[in-house]
């Protein structure tokens, strides 16, 4: 049961039940394709107790004339790779999603069958592909072959297999879903034991003996009766994308059976509470889970599993609001509505989770709310419908309903009693808690052979269960006992150039940096603004900076010091502005701790009205690190970087490329607002670079920046280089699956308009970077055990997807837990560049982030956009002055 919907806000409700009822009371609003309009009043419940219920692959085209010939060796790679010509491509987007069930009377959820209601035709549903027409093999050739094992399961199911698919109809209508498959859940034995309700579309493995069925329900609320109508549609093929949501929603169930549970109806990860272990001393508990997803991949249908855990916190928003009490007397209610607001608490009564949207402070367990008709304190609910006894003496908390359980018809949001509320989540004094974290790290931070025999248990638990061999014989199906094997390779290592040329084992050149750089600017004119409190630890930062950087050839002058007069923001302000020289090449402040105030400020006045690249350091850094000589090269080489010097290069043999990142970041002043930035690579080997940031409010807003930024980075590229590039490959961060098709048909329209305008011969590649996925990836380890792959290591076949030109790269050399790797999607190419230049590419990018002597997940001007968009999105709040463009002053 869930906890009640307010009556409080059912004006707000009532307004968005309207919407919602002039937009689901159209004819055929939502039927399919082909089938008789039906008309479906949906009337909002008011007042109960409504309760939120919680494909076939492309054709593919012909291949790039030069695809057979694949060097094998580095250096007939990059010879390959240097003689490059441009063509040309096309591309296309997006995917179906699947929507997960319940027990018995499984549902697709609405959700699923979302895009069919556009009376579009059926072809026009199906995956669409972003595969450009000349790719047929994606399989890249080059590198050392390597054995690996993925978190992959076969799934095997019969070759006959068919569904038939039933319209349903209610007379009267029912608008909410679950009241819907309770209705038609009382005909089971009719239906049988196995069948999938998504609340409009009913789908059996078997044929019913009437065309047109009609049932009789009784309502449990008031006795009324309801007419159920099922009409036979048609047989859905066997190639039709429905049957990877039925997959899903087959999984699901076979989750459920082996008991675990869903604790939010959109998520995949199901939790067994009964496995659960405490931590902190019992503060925290952590429940151990999986998340299991079907779908057609590059051969076969597959079903991928997740290892995955659920922090729960032992301390109920009732404590929290105690505790703020405690610590802010004067204003506790402003506090915790800065500390509470936005989230998620779970409700152990239903393991359910929550958003708090508000504090109802005028409001307590005491308050009367309608239920069946009738009006009953909230308290008393929980009392009879639980057998739980709440105090009196706390607010309740709303939260509102989520769009997927407004459309299925609950449209009141609920009240919350904070006693019963769960926080989930960690805070920040238990992230600053190393012991803690180390703790945690056990669960969290799974090494390759412990992952890989949790894999191996869920596979066992699977398979074992009756009842999930019951249901899969059912429907004709099969889960492999055993992790999919998948042949990958390891790309050769890269040659990095500092002052010497040092190959990079691992992904690691560490040492090569300790004695020499590619470039560097000596610094000779620069500000050090410290107060008396970080004095000592000013004088040593600077000791240890200037022999660092004496050992590869920087030369530092003694900075002109101040002495801040007082620690305090303005303090700060007032120093730098009142010593600010136009010819300063950078401005260093020594803070005593981490202060985001202050750190914000002082980068505001020197990004924005004071252009000079700027160095913040936390004296608590300097003064409590060990290894004070690792710190003290990170920030010369930082400040190396900000003047213009580079650390070190890798060769990148793409003559006349421009390669872009693009990351966007969430904008912590303005609500709804996002940060943008733009990197471009200016030079042959991607170490210089220029820069752009803006705040948008929206998509269309994104492709107009998109377009400007284009425009201004090909102009600057052409004022460094004499002509525009031939090529810009961009890497596009920060996109999920449902947003691919407007990636393709807005974005990349707006960057190509740019290149029409300025009339320029330059051939686009457009790369989009998934970090957040689900894959794992093991190699062979010593001793016959399970261990990460090294860096280089590329799977490009069984794993990938039959409509897309992907890879997955693992790039960086992983110690603690298992390696995730990052996923390319090469969404249009326009180039010559075959998949083997593109993965060799991602791969030489990675190495050239310079915060860091080592490989890092993604392509370094990706992780230079991330590092961009996150400054302006938690500090600057504006574009930062064009003057520091030309540097990677955000570094």
């Amino acid at each position: 049961m869930e906890p009640p919907p307010t009556g409080r806000a059912r004006g707000r409700a009532r307004g968005r039940g309207r919407s919602q009822q002039q937009q689901q009371q159209q004819p055929g609003a939502d039927r399919r394709p082909g089938e008789p309009a039906t008309v479906q009043a949906a009337q909002p419940t008011v007042g109960a107790s409504a309760v939120p219920t919680g494909a076939a692959p492309p054709t593919r085209a012909s291949h790039h004339p030069s695809a057979a010939r694949e060097p094998t060796t580095a250096d007939g790679l990059v010879r390959d790779m240097s003689a490059l010509q441009v063509g040309s491509s096309v591309g296309g987007s997006t995917e179906a999603q699947a929507s997960s069930g319940g027990n018995g009377a499984a549902s697709v959820g609405r959700g699923a069958t979302r895009g069919r209601r556009d009376g579009g035709p059926r072809e026009a549903r199906q995956m669409e592909t972003t595969r450009p027409e000349k790719i047929v093999s994606k399989v890249g050739g080059i590198g050392a072959p390597i054995q690996l094992m993925v978190n992959y399961f076969n799934v095997v199911d019969k070759t006959s297999w068919s569904i038939k698919q039933y319209r349903v109809d209610f007379d009267p209508p029912e608008d909410n879903t679950r009241f819907r498959k309770k209705l038609l859940r009382a005909h089971q034995a009719r239906l049988g034991q196995h069948y999938i309700f998504d609340g409009t579309m009913l789908f059996l493995e078997r044929m019913l003996p009437e065309q047109e069925l009609e049932l009789l329900s009784v309502k449990e609320s008031d006795g009324s009766k309801v007419r159920i109508l099922i009409k036979f549609t048609h047989e859905v093929p066997p190639m039709d994308h429905q049957f990877i949501n039925i997959f899903n929603i087959i999984t699901n169930q076979c989750m459920s059976l082996i008991g675990y549970t869903k604790l939010r109806k959109q998520d995949r990860e199901f939790f067994d509470m009964k496995q659960a272990q405490s931590a902190d001393r019992g503060q925290l508990e952590i429940w151990p889970g999986y998340g299991a997803a079907v779908n057609q991949f590059e051969h076969n249908v597959l079903m991928c599993v997740s290892v995955s855990h659920k922090v729960l916190r032992m301390d109920s928003v009732l404590n929290q609001l105690s505790s703020i009490q405690r610590q802010f007397p004067r204003d506790a209610r402003a506090a915790a509505e800065r500390r509470l607001l936005g989230c998620i608490v779970m409700c152990r009564h239903n393991l359910r989770m929550y958003k708090i949207d508000e504090i109802m402070w005028d409001k307590t367990p005491a308050a009367e709310f309608d239920y069946k008709g009738t009006k009953i304190p909230l308290a008393k609910y929980y009392q009879e419908k639980h057998n739980i006894t709440v105090s009196m003496d706390q607010p309740l908390l709303l939260s509102n309903p989520k769009r997927r359980e407004m459309r299925q018809g609950q449209t009141e949001p609920f009240w919350l009693v904070p006693e019963l509320c769960n926080m989930t989540g960690l805070s920040d004094e238990m992230r600053n808690n190393n012991n803690l974290m180390k703790e945690l790290s056990g669960f969290l931070n799974m090494p390759p052979q412990q992952r890989a025999q949790k894999l191996h248990q869920f596979s066992t638990r699977l398979n074992s269960s009756e009842d999930v061999k019951s249901l899969l014989s059912f429907w004709g199906l099969k889960f492999s006992r055993e992790l999919l094997k998948v042949n990958g390779r390891v790309l050769p290592n890269e040659k990095v150039k500092t002052n010497r040329e040092t190959e990079a084992r691992d992904g690691s050149w560490n040492d090569a940096v300790k004695t020499g750089v590619s470039s560097y600017v000596n610094l000779s004119r620069w500000l050090l603004f410290y107060t008396a409190r970080t004095q000592e630890q000013a004088a040593k930062c600077l000791t240890s900076v200037k022999n660092v950087a004496r050992n590869f050839g920087m030369m530092i002058d003694e900075p002109r010091k101040i002495l801040v007069s007082e620690d305090r923001v303005q303090g700060y302000v007032q120093a730098i502005e009142q010593n600010f020289s136009p010819e300063a090449q950078l401005v260093m402040c020594i803070i005593p701790s981490k202060d985001k105030t202050k750190y914000d400020a002082i980068k505001q006045l020197l990004c924005l009205r004071r252009p000079v690249p700027s160095q913040v350091v936390t004296a608590r850094l300097i003064q409590t690190n060990k290894n004070t000589l690792g710190v003290a090269t990170k920030i010369a080489l930082q400040m190396n970087c900000k003047l213009g010097g580079v650390p070190w290069e890798v060769k990148i043999p793409m003559s006349g490329s421009m390669i872009v990142g693009y990351d966007t970041y969430h904008e912590s002043q303005h609500k709804g607002a996002s940060a943008g930035a733009w990197v471009a690579s200016m030079n042959a080997n991607a170490s210089k670079y220029y820069s752009l940031a803006t705040i948008h409010k929206d998509k269309e807003e994104i492709c107009s920046h998109m377009q400007s930024n284009m425009m201004l980075s090909m102009c600057r590229y052409r004022e460094i280089n004499g002509s525009f590039p031939t090529n810009v490959i961009v890497y596009r961060d920060g996109i999920g699956e449902g947003s691919l098709r407007y990636v393709h048909q807005h974005e990349i329209d707006r960057i190509k308009a740019a290149i029409t305008e300025l009339n320029a011969p330059t051939r686009l590649c457009f790369i989009i970077v998934t970090k957040n996925i689900n894959t794992r990836v093991f190699a062979q380890g010593r001793g016959g055990g399970v261990d990460n792959p090294p860096p280089g290591t590329v799977v490009d076949d069984v794993i990938t997807r039959p409509e897309r030109y992907d890879f997955y790269l693992i790039s960086q050399k992983t110690r603690i837990g298992t390696v995730t790797p990052t996923m390319y999607n090469v969404i249009l190419d326009e180039t010559s560049y075959m998949p083997k230049h593109l993965q060799m590419l991602s791969y030489k990018l990675a190495h050239m982030y310079f915060n860091l002597s080592s490989t890092v997940r993604v392509p370094a001007p990706s992780h230079y956009a991330h590092r961009l968009a996150f400054l302006v999105g938690q500090s600057l709040h504006q574009q930062h002055h064009l003057d520091l463009a030309n540097e990677l002053f955000f570094l």
